[in-house]
């Protein structure tokens, strides 16, 4: 199954990967640049595992 936004839908993106954008700095912040690398790898990792559950 294939699920995609409408135009309207996009719009609605648009505006909130601004917010998206600030609300993951902020819970980021208490990491140090490592702490932050070291998630991105794994949340990388997940990303790529959930797009190829073949």
């Amino acid at each position: 199954m294939r699920i995609e936004l409408t135009d309207a839908g996009q719009a609605v993106w648009r505006q909130l990967t601004d917010c998206n954008e600030r609300v993951l700095n902020a819970a980021q912040r208490p990491l140090n640049e490592a702490e932050q690398a070291q998630l991105h790898d794994y949340l990388e990792r997940v990303l790529h595992a959930l797009r190829n559950k073949h």
